[in-house]
């Protein structure tokens, strides 16, 4: 499966909920595997993740951090080993929503 496909995909729990799509993933730096993907959903969480606000490489302009904050809040983290299925238009997780990760609590590891 190519990196274009899993990020097309929508994210969905074990109990069948829609998480909403795949915002980025998440490479090992030294051996580029999948280590995880962050879901989010909402209207500002594609340019929250694109933009690098999700991450805090972007600082402003003001009014754009203002209207991501929500997002980037909201975002999860799904690890690889949470994945149970990688079917090409959804991604299938073995846990619930409240189970994974916020987002920013996985970047500080």
């Amino acid at each position: 499966m190519r990196l274009s496909e899993v990020m097309k995909a929508t994210v969905i729990d074990r109990s069948g909920r829609s998480l909403g799509p795949v915002r980025d993933i998440r490479l090992a730096t030294n051996t580029y595997e999948v280590i995880g993907v962050v879901v989010g959903a909402g209207p500002f969480a594609r340019a929250a993740h694109a933009w690098g606000y999700a991450e805090g490489r972007a600082e402003g302009p003001w009014l754009l951090k203002m209207l991501t904050r929500r997002a980037v809040r909201q975002a999860r983290f799904a690890a690889s080993g949470q994945v149970a299925d990688w079917g090409p238009e959804e991604i299938r997780l073995n846990v619930e929503l409240a189970e994974l990760t916020p987002l920013m609590e996985a970047l500080r590891r």
